[in-house]
């Protein structure tokens, strides 16, 4: 089974609100803010229950040659902590895992990524032997083995919310928003970036505060085999950073947040083009407050290509973005837009943005995560609420899996 990835580094975290607020209008005053709406072909191709189907999904999803989508739900299944699902190009569901909160893990945030044989990779918060969340890696027939149990012990992660990047050799890269280094950031611990290995031990390095905190995103690779990720310093007093690490599993700061118009929280994974500079959102900031699309280059200098309005082209961007190969961007808002209940965008190599889709609740609401596009330019994604599946999560519905056609 040969599968195609929107970003295998692609990222989700627990939301920022339970129950979501539609805000008030506030006009455009960013660089760059020129604005237009476009009609597109939506299509809602599942709305989960919160039963067996699962519920809340947070991740994004990866496709199989024939149309096939994998994703994972944070809540719900057999037993109430998340699932690992199948939909088929017909709309069925099949659920490929559901699980116990126990030693196979509960509650998945982040996307799969895949392997050339079909076998899935993923992470979960919580569950594993230690209760601190794990990686895991389901077959083609459904069956999950435990690679990594995350504990509390010195250097190690804890609660992993983002996806994992997976390498020609078969190391799997990933972040732990919280562990590692306890002294500085006490109780929880700043975080780290792990690697483990082709016989699943992990390796890791641990933010120090300074070099940053809390990374919520996963991490993206260059020909070189350097990383590059974001933190969000939520739990101290910074407002983000992005970060590079070499071969040698040496940290560098590119670039730090003042939390003004250059943006705050940079919670998504990042994307790079071909010259090098680094893509990315933040929840909050910019002129108005509502979040940013920036640009940093290789000499560390970041350019702000987007701020955020809330009406209509949407609040608090919390995904990584996907490029077209013309050097469009397209991602999603969780809030704003037309309709309150969050957007998808496309924002043009000129700064131009388009608002592609506004939700408005009865097609889903809270696109948390990275989109996927195919060949033909088609978006596929999933809302966290809302839908029509029913009101069993909360009583805001259990989310969605659309479809957006160009």
């Amino acid at each position: 089974m040969i599968l195609w990835l929107h970003d295998q580094s692609s990222s989700c975290r627990p939301p920022r609100m339970t129950v979501l607020t539609v805000l008030a209008v506030v006009f455009m005053t960013a660089p760059f803010a020129a604005l237009r709406l476009q009609a597109q072909t939506f299509k809602t191709l599942y709305s989960f229950t919160g039963q067996k189907d699962g519920g809340v999904p947070y991740a994004g999803l990866i496709a199989d040659e024939t149309g096939n989508l994998y994703g994972t739900t944070s809540t719900a299944g057999a037993h109430g902590s998340g699932t690992v699902f199948k939909l088929k190009k017909n709309g069925k569901i099949v659920v490929l895992h559901s699980f116990t909160g126990g030693n196979d893990g509960g509650t998945p945030y982040a996307a799969l990524v895949a392997d050339s044989a079909g076998n899935f990779y993923g992470t979960t918060l919580s569950g594993g032997r230690y209760g601190d969340g794990t990686v895991f890696k389901i077959d083609i027939q459904g069956k999950e083995t435990v690679l990594h149990s995350f504990s509390q012990a010195p250097g190690s992660g804890e609660s992993l919310v983002a996806g994992l990047l997976r390498d020609e050799s078969g190391n799997l890269f990933g972040t732990a928003q919280t562990g590692g280094n306890f002294a500085v950031c006490p109780p929880l611990g700043c975080g780290t970036v792990f690697r483990l290995d082709a016989t699943n031990k992990e390796h890791s390095i641990s933010f120090n505060g300074t070099d940053g905190a809390t990374p919520y995103a996963g991490l993206i690779e260059d020909a070189e085999g350097n990383l590059y990720g974001t933190t969000t310093d939520r739990e101290g007093s910074g407002q983000g950073t992005v970060f590079k690490i070499d071969k040698t599993f040496k940290m560098t700061v590119l670039y730090r947040f003042s939390g003004t118009t250059d943006g705050a929280y940079p919670d998504a994974s990042l994307v790079r083009d071909s010259a090098g500079n680094l893509y990315g959102t933040t929840y909050l900031g910019g002129a108005s407050g509502w979040g940013t699309i920036f640009k940093v280059d290789k000499t560390g200098h970041e350019t702000i290509l987007y701020s955020f309005t809330n009406n209509p082209d949407g609040a608090f961007p919390d995904s990584a973005l996907v490029f077209d190969h013309q050097g469009n961007l397209y991602g999603t808002t969780v809030s704003g837009g037309v309709h309150g209940g969050g957007t998808i965008f496309e924002l043009s190599k000129t700064g131009t943005l388009t608002v592609l889709h506004s939700f408005d609740f009865s097609d889903g609401a809270q696109p948390y995560c990275t989109l996927l596009r195919d060949k033909a330019g088609n978006l596929y994604g999933t809302t966290a609420s809302f839908g029509g599946g029913g009101g069993n999560c909360e009583g805001y519905g259990c989310g969605t899996v659309f479809k957006l056609t160009p």
